[in-house]
């Protein structure tokens, strides 16, 4: 064997040590709390990205407002998570969008007075209010636009807001529910309502095109594999435990911003405060749901259908108290279809668009092998579809539609054609958690009063 002189022998080591040191660095900006699951989980899943591509990570965290000065600079090679109305910015110039979301983020309102009604009426605010919410965050925009907000006011951050509504110096201070979560309860204002959701998306900077593709690809696929869910629980549950004792994680298929969702987590979160555990609930899009659940990774579901319980018999544990009714209702570009059944969607020969994960359809649609069939993962983008004349027809949840109609902007009138499938939902457990069912089971029904299943309505 060839012996390294020790001059020779240095100058590999130089050498490799120089390979290693010499990947380019990517830096994203990052408007999230530096100590919080949403960073760790944004850091932890980009490193993974940009390592499978041959670069360093690097993450700034710093405020919404500091975010779109740094991009606006060209300071940052991209950011971690925007939505859609940040490209109507300046600070958008330079930056390309990544087309798979990572996820959503959900506004509300908070203040210390009940004055937040007119938010649920959609009707002008009173002028004299006056409005808070963090200095860059484009999406309180459109709020602000809404509901006709005039008298605002644009703070630095979470704590600044928080600060002036304590201090009187605003009304309604306007957030990221995310961001109020992380608040203790006490610091928190005791009127919440929550407003819209929007997807969010990595935006990468135009120097960095080349990298556009593969990093759509890496992001569709790994947010799929390592969900924010799976993440919390591998990561965070030991320390939650730690502070908080017992604590059950559901997911859920509608967004924090829908009343439904809202109603389920306070039924959940006081059934299960009754039995010693605290109570979380995520939401998620419906097939990495049912994933998640089936295997553990969270704790159950805030509802699912009869069809799905008899298919998941082995992985679940299904609750006996109806929580809610689903009907599955068809959508299209005419208001002169009409739809009431499957097999006239056979007979007209038309392309439909759904969701992955709606167990109750797909189980029906493998009796029709000739409709074509296309497939996305949020509402959103099955009803921009549409709207884009690219299928004929949508077929989803009447709550999920509606609510992503009232929270999405499409350009094209769309219209009920009709219900073709109507299905009671119930709470479902995993089944490690199946010695609880009875005690959760009766505590729903104290929870929920005989006739009051309509929480999807």
């Amino acid at each position: 064997m060839t012996k390294l002189s020790l001059a020779a022998l240095t100058t590999v080591i130089m050498a490799i040590s120089w390979s290693s040191a010499a990947r380019e660095t990517i830096r994203f900006s990052c408007a999230t709390e530096t100590n919080s699951a949403t960073h760790d989980y944004i850091e932890f899943v980009y490193a993974q990205f940009f390592d499978r591509l041959g670069y360093e990570f690097e993450l700034i965290t710093t405020s919404v407002d500091h975010t779109n000065q740094l991009m606006l600079s060209g300071a940052v090679d991209g950011d971690c998570a925007h939505t859609q109305p940040f490209e109507l910015s300046a600070a958008a110039k330079d930056y390309l969008r990544v087309q798979a979301p990572v996820g959503s983020i959900t506004l509300g309102a908070w203040s210390n007075r009940p004055i937040l009604d007119y938010f649920k009426t959609s009707s002008n605010a009173p002028r004299l209010l006056k409005v808070g919410y963090e200095k860059g965050l484009f999406i309180a925009a459109e709020i602000i636009q809404r509901y006709s907000l005039e008298n605002t006011v644009a703070l630095n951050d979470t704590q600044e807001g928080l600060n002036a509504v304590t201090q009187g110096e605003i009304d309604i201070w306007i957030d990221k529910v995310r961001n109020m979560e992380l608040r203790i309860y006490k610091e928190r204002p005791p009127n919440m309502v929550p407003l819209y959701s929007h997807l969010v998306y990595p935006y990468l900077h135009k120097k960095h095109k080349a990298l556009l593709q593969p990093f759509n690809e890496l992001t569709d696929k790994k947010v799929e594999e390592t969900s924010y869910e799976s993440f919390l629980s591998s990561s965070y549950r030991t320390k939650l435990l730690k502070n908080s004792g017992k604590i059950m994680h559901f997911g859920c298929a509608v967004q924090p911003s829908s009343p439904a969702f809202q109603s389920a987590l306070k039924i959940y979160r006081n059934a299960f405060k009754v039995l010693g555990y605290d109570f979380y609930m995520s939401y998620l899009p419906t097939a990495r749901e049912a994933s998640n659940v089936k295997s553990g990774l969270l704790d159950g579901s805030c509802a699912r259908s009869s069809t799905f319980i008899k298919i998941q018999t082995d992985n679940i544990v299904a609750i006996k108290t109806p929580i809610a009714n689903t009907q599955i209702r068809v959508w299209s570009l005419s208001p002169d279809t009409k739809i009431t059944n499957l097999d006239e969607v056979a007979r007209s020969g038309a392309s439909i668009v759904i969701i992955t994960g709606l167990v109750n359809l797909e189980e029906r649609l493998k009796n029709y092998p000739d409709i074509n069939i296309s497939r996305v993962t949020y509402p959103e983008q099955g009803l921009k579809l549409l709207a884009s004349r690219r299928v004929d027809l949508y077929i989803g949840a009447k709550e999920l539609v509606l609510h992503a109609l009232k929270t999405t902007q499409i350009n094209e009138p769309l219209y009920d054609a009709g219900l073709i499938l109507e299905e009671t939902l119930f709470p479902v457990l995993n089944k490690k958690h199946s010695a609880i069912a009875e005690a959760l089971t009766r505590e729903l029904n104290q929870q929920l009063k005989p006739g009051k299943t309509q929480l999807l309505q």
